[in-house]
């Protein structure tokens, strides 16, 4: 792969000819088109494969917010890039030739920031649910500002629900009302805080399944 500033064919994305054109992080790059194999992919390859597209299909949703407060990118790797390969090592199992996404095992986020104390979550009536928490602000790097950010999951349709505005640290409580077409249904909520700018995000905690009433 080579990086070029305004050659013959000038900046471009998708193939043309025998080589692919792309962005990368704000750098044009070129690379020659990879050469067919004529070998069947191993049980080792496949297994990979369709890790890869199980992850990818689950996180896609949740991108922007992988992007804003997962980790800190390294290197060529982008926040997703990192959050795509924790998951695929980390949060996925492979059953019966079928990969599949480990719930309790996902993260959103990735920091430093310190944990919100006893942080806990029930449905409630109305389509709602509670959080609860110890303000433990003057602890750390937390601050009485820091925002409780919640991804609401059901994996029967696979859509989310973000609420990034949720609440903050000093309240010690937080209401989040769900969408009516969840009524009845089971969800898997995660939770975490973040710097009111942005800076420092906990690491996401998995607040279990529940259903919608």
């Amino acid at each position: 792969m080579g990086t070029y500033r305004q050659g013959i064919l000038g900046p471009f994305s998708g193939i043309v000819g025998t080589v692919v054109g792309a962005n990368f992080r704000g750098i044009d790059v070129m690379r020659g088109l990879p050469k067919p194999s004529s070998k069947a992919p191993t049980e080792s390859q496949l297994e990979q494969r369709r890790k890869f597209a199980v992850v990818m299909q689950f996180l896609t949703p949740a991108k922007q917010v992988l992007e804003a407060y997962y980790g800190s990118p390294v290197g060529a790797k982008s926040r997703f890039n990192l959050a795509t390969s924790y998951h695929i090592k980390e949060a996925t199992v492979y059953v019966n030739d079928e990969a599949q996404m480990v719930l309790n095992r996902v993260i959103f986020s990735k920091g430093t920031l310190l944990q919100p104390q006893n942080l806990a979550c029930v449905p409630r009536a109305g389509g709602t649910l509670q959080f609860t928490w110890v303000n433990n602000s003057e602890q750390g790097n937390a601050q009485l500002t820091d925002v409780l950010k919640v991804v609401v999951y059901e994996p029967v349709t696979g859509l989310f629900e973000f609420f990034l505005e949720a609440g903050m640290r000093l309240d010690s409580t937080a209401t989040v009302v769900l969408p009516a077409y969840l009524s009845g249904s089971s969800v898997t909520v995660f939770a975490f805080m973040a710097m009111a700018d942005g800076r420092f995000a906990t690491t996401s905690q998995y607040l279990g399944e529940m259903r919608v009433i």
